[in-house]
């Protein structure tokens, strides 16, 4: 006997109305995209400045216990003359104060940073030189990075040469400020006082010479500063900036930005080299993309920041770069700032006016 209620058939989407679905989805992934990247790298700009600013807070404890006196930022041989010879950098000086007291305790002071005999704990300095610290690595920066290629390293005064192979370094995104060369203000058509009271027009000479006490940044390079020496102000002067990447080499050209060089830099071995800590400001030519030498002149192509990573300000924020100055007070600097202006921030005693705000 038939029943008296219609069979019924099971409903189902058609093709087009899947396709429709499958688009509506790829639409509202495609506006959420760039929300949820603008969300991160906010987050990841947090976590680059909380960085910077424990270094500071590092900074400011060591030098607590050191009569009110900051590290050298390289050199410093504990015995012998106090010399630049790239002895080792203000990072090994702060790992007890950023809880790696047990990594400063493998770490033998009275050994170059890069010294590969064993100490007495096993391990060699060169061994500490390869362990990685997240307060090191800007986030935003690539994580997956080539290692350095085989140099020989010349230390001048020092021990001679060394041959450094080629091997991945604890990570290193920050550096202190060295100094501004002479060719920063060459280049940039600006002038330089050489020493207090004494302006000098730069633009089309031959001077070469670096003078710490004008152009310097906080950290003297082989004797501890005394906090009252910076005499610009520790809220007017940068005290760490970021340099990520390294060792590969990035650089920013008008036709390819942000291309990764090969190979990776030599110099620039981490945390642990005083070269991968410690930057000297020279600027960059904007069209090629490389840093400025010896012989720079003036020109209207300069580029100041994320430009090139080797040595120069570099992050992967947009627009600009983090810093923390000598008070601790975290500044991001964008691209757009003058030559002037960031050189004032970057010297420690040049007496130079801050007339512009980043």
């Amino acid at each position: 006997m038939k029943s008296g209620f219609p069979l019924s058939r099971r409903s189902a989407f058609t093709l087009i109305e899947l396709l429709v679905v499958i688009a509506i989805i790829a639409l509202l992934m495609a506006l959420l995209l760039p929300a949820i990247q603008k969300v991160r790298e906010a987050a990841n700009k947090m976590i680059c400045q909380s960085n910077l600013r424990q270094f500071a807070i590092a900074m400011h404890n060591y030098a607590g216990d050191y009569s009110s006196q900051l590290p050298p930022s390289r050199g410093f041989a504990l015995t012998g003359p106090q010399v630049d010879d790239k002895f080792r950098c203000w990072t090994h000086l702060l790992l007890p104060y950023i809880e790696q007291d047990n990594v400063a305790k493998q770490y033998d002071p009275n050994k170059r940073w890069s010294d590969t005999t064993p100490n007495g704990t096993g391990l060699s300095n060169m061994d500490v030189a390869k362990n990685t610290f997240k307060l090191f690595v800007c986030p935003s920066a690539p994580s997956d990075r080539a290692p350095n290629t085989a140099f020989i390293a010349t230390f001048s005064p020092g021990p001679g040469s060394q041959s450094v192979p080629s091997a991945n370094f604890g990570i290193g995104d920050y550096a202190a400020i060295r100094q501004v060369r002479y060719r920063y203000y060459r280049a940039n058509g600006l002038t330089v006082a050489d020493s207090a009271g004494s302006p000098i027009s730069v633009v089309g000479g031959n001077i070469t010479a670096d003078n710490e006490s004008a152009l310097g940044g906080v950290m003297k390079q082989t004797t501890r500063t005394p906090i009252t020496s910076v005499y610009d102000g520790l809220s007017n002067s940068i005290l760490f900036i970021e340099d990520a990447g390294r060792p590969n080499n990035w650089r920013r050209t008008t036709t390819s930005p942000r291309t990764e060089q090969t190979p990776a830099l030599s110099d620039q071995l981490g945390w642990a080299s005083p070269d991968g800590g410690v930057m000297s400001v020279d600027g960059c030519n904007s069209l090629t993309g490389n840093v400025n030498g010896g012989s720079a002149a003036r020109s209207t192509t300069n580029a100041i920041i994320n430009c090139n990573n080797d040595s120069e300000p570099y992050s992967f924020h947009p627009g600009g770069v983090c810093s923390v100055m000598g008070d601790g007070s975290v500044r991001y600097i964008r691209e757009g700032i003058s030559a002037q202006a960031f050189a004032a921030l970057c010297t420690a005693r040049g007496g130079e006016v801050n007339i512009e705000e980043d």
